[in-house]
């Protein structure tokens, strides 16, 4: 109890003298959405599912500013969709009027740089055909000057810095390049070729503002086995890379990762494979001397059943944020064929309103307590404290052992809601712990020795 105290006093004391808490008191998290409003081809992986007009567009992005996001990631530079035929114009327009609305509605974008014309990348024209599709590899080395044309052009346009940027309260900040680099159980891109062209990327980024930040490589799995196969290796070889050798090691500034429990292997999905692969991370870029922030760009749940899905979406969500990452993306924006049931919104055709699924309502629920979060803490399995400037602190718990018993830290009046959005006051000897995360509201705070 002294210790606490003791405790409580210093970061009381640093807050009263520098006018902020320390900076590992605030670890705030933000939260966000993988979309695929950049696809408008039947032959991508999303086959018919797309949703390529402007009314789509528009609906979707209203859903999204609904749900509470504050940030999307989606294929923006999209060179593949762009300038299709070599030495032909270019066409931005329905990206424009994505990233427009996205900004419109307060939304910032990851910019995703992916989806290569098969002129650059095989030497032919070929028709949208998942998953033997040329867009998907990287380009010819004879292709450099017009790779680092398009990039000057496409992140000049977005990112609110140059004089033929776009008008948009949101500029487009950050770009990712390119998407889950090895796959799954093997190599997708050899680590120098994309070692090589993450280069060229970083370079032309840099050339237009040094404070963009590039976000790579997009691992998949990492710290997990797929056969002989160490996913997240090719972090290891590719910061190794003579390609990268140069006055802007490592060229990017931010590694993104996708720890998806269910890609581990086990019977069932765990989620602390998300730590495993965070853990593994952040050894890997220890071994080469490097500390950079982390990004989850992709985390979900593939359950038909909508209520497990709904759980499972707020259980990772709030895990990956206990962890010190910045950002966490939930994947994805909609269902999409018949055995991808990764949305949050129903597969719906084109031209038709989107339709909310449970998971939909979940993530709305846990967002609309805690996007203003300064930081998340892990108390234990099922066991969530996130503080809040100002307000009570809010704990997401479920029931994750046989006891349901109210935990110890909770006493008096309680807010407590479940993932449809109902509320109910409680007192805190009435609450039992459930299968299904809940919200709890403490009228009691206890941060920075400061209590009401």
């Amino acid at each position: 109890m002294r210790r606490s105290l003791v405790a409580g006093f210093v970061f009381w004391l640093a807050a009263s003298v520098f006018g902020k808490e320390p900076e590992f008191w605030e670890r705030r998290v933000e939260f966000g959405l993988v979309t695929y409003l950049s696809l408008r081809h039947s032959g991508t992986e999303l086959g018919d599912s797309i949703k390529p007009s402007a009314e789509d567009r528009t609906r979707y992005l209203d859903a999204f500013r609904e749900l509470g996001v504050t940030t999307v990631r989606d294929a923006i530079v999209n060179w593949a969709e762009v300038q299709p035929e070599r030495g032909g114009p270019y066409d931005f327009g329905y990206l424009d009027d994505l990233v427009r609305k996205a900004s419109e509605r307060g939304i910032d974008v990851l910019g995703l740089a992916y989806f290569f014309p098969p002129w650059a990348t095989v030497g032919e024209d070929r028709p949208w055909n998942f998953p033997n599709d040329g867009r998907y590899k990287l380009p010819l080395r004879k292709h450099e000057a017009d790779f680092r044309k398009f990039v000057h052009v496409s992140v000049g346009r977005y990112c609110g810095c140059a004089p033929e940027s776009l008008s948009l309260k949101a500029p487009v900040r950050q770009f990712v390049f390119m998407n889950e680099t090895e796959g799954y159980g093997g190599e997708f891109l050899a680590p120098d070729e994309y070692a090589h062209w993450l280069r060229v990327f970083s370079e032309e980024v840099r050339a237009i503002d040094p404070k963009i930040r590039v976000v790579a490589p997009a691992l998949a799995a990492p710290g997990g086995w797929h056969g002989n196969y160490l996913q997240g290796e090719f972090l290891d070889r590719l910061l190794d890379s003579a390609e990268l050798r140069g006055p802007g090691w490592p060229y990017f500034d931010i590694v993104d990762y996708h720890p998806y429990p269910a890609a581990y292997g086990a019977a069932q999905a765990d989620l602390f494979a998300i730590d495993a692969a965070t853990s593994y991370v952040r050894g890997t870029l220890a071994r080469h001397g490097l500390r950079m922030p982390l990004w989850i760009t992709e985390l979900g749940d593939n359950s038909s059943d909508e209520i497990t899905q709904a759980d499972r979406i707020v259980e990772y969500a709030i895990h990956a944020a206990s962890l010190g990452v910045e950002r966490v993306y939930i994947f994805g924006m909609a269902d999409y064929g018949s055995k991808n049931h990764w949305g949050l919104l129903q597969d719906t055709p084109s031209g038709q309103p989107p339709v909310r699924k449970a998971s939909f309502i979940a993530y709305k629920t846990l967002l609309s307590k805690i996007s203003d979060n300064q930081r998340v803490d892990f108390l234990g399995p099922g066991r969530y404290r996130v503080f809040r400037k100002g307000q009570s602190d809010v704990y997401v718990l479920w029931a994750a052992a046989e006891s349901t018993s109210a935990p110890y830290f909770l006493h008096g009046q309680l807010r407590v809601t479940d993932l449809t959005g109902y509320t109910q006051t409680m007192d805190a000897r009435d609450v039992k712990l459930q299968l299904h995360p809940r919200l709890v509201e403490s009228e009691f705070r206890h941060s920075l020795g400061v209590s009401n």
